[in-house]
């Protein structure tokens, strides 16, 4: 009789983020991962058919943990500026966990990846543009020379730029930041 396995797609990404975390992506394998979860291979290929697929998943589940963090963040209390260090540092800790596999051409070069994953990535960074612009408004914090929904866009992609190639402190992008509020619209800015 086959062995029933409670929720097994968990139990996959459970396992692969702990083989991902410990031994870095080139370890992870499907193979390593059935054996790690005690399950056949096959089975594993029924959730997921290739690593990438994997990888994207994985991706996906710490995405959505990371706008939870970032939901927090915007609803709590503190000034705009201890808003965006703690959104950069969260989404530090995101890139930081996957860093080298958006950065390697293998996980997007693959034509039925290159669409869901590269896809998903971009319309993650978009949502969460859209998410700090939304709550930018609703806080009347204004730029002089952008909307809500570009100055998102600016400090988005600027956080994803200095995580993946850390050439400037975190407090001079804050500087250049600020300098573009105006100063009747900083709303909860202070």
């Amino acid at each position: 009789m086959a062995k029933v396995i409670e929720n097994p797609r968990q139990l996959i990404l459970t396992h692969a983020r702990e083989i991902l975390s410990e031994k870095g992506y080139s370890q992870l394998t499907m193979r390593g991962v059935a054996t790690a979860c005690g399950i056949a291979l096959g089975t594993i290929y029924n959730y997921f058919p290739n690593k990438n697929d994997l990888m994207v998943e994985m991706m996906s589940d710490y995405w959505k943990t990371f706008q939870s963090e970032v939901d927090l963040i915007l609803g709590g209390s503190g000034s705009f500026s201890k808003k965006l260090q703690g959104i950069y540092h969260s989404l530090e800790g995101f890139v930081g966990i996957f860093r080298v596999e958006w950065l390697k051409p293998e996980l997007y070069q693959a034509e039925e990846v290159m669409g869901s994953s590269r896809g998903r990535k971009f319309q993650a960074i978009e949502m969460l543009a859209a998410r700090l612009a939304k709550w930018m408004e609703v806080e009347g914090i204004r730029f002089k020379v952008m909307s809500s929904r570009e100055a998102a866009a600016f400090v988005v992609m600027n956080f994803l730029a200095m995580i993946q190639t850390p050439l400037v402190d975190y407090t001079v992008l804050e500087e250049v930041i600020l300098s573009l509020l105006e100063e009747e619209g900083r709303g909860s800015a202070n």
